[in-house]
């Protein structure tokens, strides 16, 4: 897997810990191939309607998780055609859904207002 796929999951990961109803990943081993990540993010997408925080942490959740979705998809166009520019988008998606989980996890350890 790509560093930057690597990261991007791994902030998700953490985002994804910090929810109200957490929502578990499936760990990173060595040798894990992205695509076994597909159907749990698919998961989680679906999982953050149930959760009871604002509109806007859910849409970074889901931010992060469709970047890192796309990220794999074009992974795999980019290793058939050899494209560089197709590497360099992977690597700009993922830097984006690194920050939307990382400012989800950062609205997620505000207390909450009642």
């Amino acid at each position: 897997m790509a560093d930057a796929i690597v990261r991007s999951l791994t902030a998700l990961q953490e985002a994804a810990r910090r929810l109200p109803l957490p929502i578990v990943l499936p760990k990173l081993r060595s040798g894990m191939s992205a695509h076994e990540f597909i159907d749990p993010i698919k998961g989680l997408r679906t999982m953050l309607e149930a959760e009871p925080i604002p509109e806007t942490v859910i849409a970074r959740i889901d931010q992060a998780a469709l970047g890192i979705l796309a990220s794999i998809e074009l992974t795999q166009i980019a290793a058939a055609d050899e494209i560089d520019w197709r590497y360099d988008a992977v690597h700009m998606i993922c830097t984006t859904a690194v920050i939307a989980a990382r400012l989800a996890e950062q609205d997620l350890r505000k207390p909450r207002r009642r």
